[in-house]
């Protein structure tokens, strides 16, 4: 197998919520099978992978989907990844995928971009979490709401507003 990565997405805020869990348990597994090494956020709490890098917060606030995805960009070049698997709650999945599939091209670096399926088998009741302090992620309708605007806005308008953070 080329040297491969795994980018982590939260899905909500406190690394001790039960979505972050889960992906950490997902991704940490996946690490050590294959001996990748995992760009993640501060949220999820890797103790059993090896080689973590974690996308640092700025001005306080999370990092936006796309901000992850941008850096997970220069940690692949850094690292020389030629393949990279994404873990991410299955709501988020799609989302995940688009920006970091986009942050890459962006960059006109090549590499391979694959999901974790084990996410998209998980019932979605699993991801939504009244004990995030994100308000998107505690219900699924909240969620649906924040995504119905994410979709529809004109990707160039998005990017802008994710930088803004």
């Amino acid at each position: 197998m080329k040297k491969a990565g795994i980018v982590v997405f939260a899905f909500g805020a406190r690394e001790n919520i039960p979505p972050n869990q889960l992906l950490a348990d997902i991704a940490s597994r996946r690490a050590l099978r294959f001996k990748a090494q995992v760009y993640a956020q501060r949220d999820i709490p890797l103790k059993h992978a090896a080689n973590v890098e974690y996308v640092e917060d700025k001005n306080g606030k999370p990092p936006s989907t796309f901000q992850i995805a941008e850096g997970a960009v220069g940690w692949a070049r850094r690292n020389n990844l030629k393949r990279i698997f994404i873990v991410a709650a299955k709501p988020h999945l799609c989302r995940c995928k688009r920006d970091l599939t986009l942050a890459f091209q962006e960059a006109k670096t090549a590499v391979r971009i694959s999901v974790i399926r084990k996410v998209e088998r998980l019932p979605e009741e699993r991801w939504f979490c009244p004990e995030s302090i994100r308000k998107c992620t505690m219900y699924k309708k909240n969620w649906e709401n924040r995504e119905w605007f994410v979709e529809h806005v004109p990707f160039w308008i998005y990017k802008f507003f994710s930088q803004l953070r």
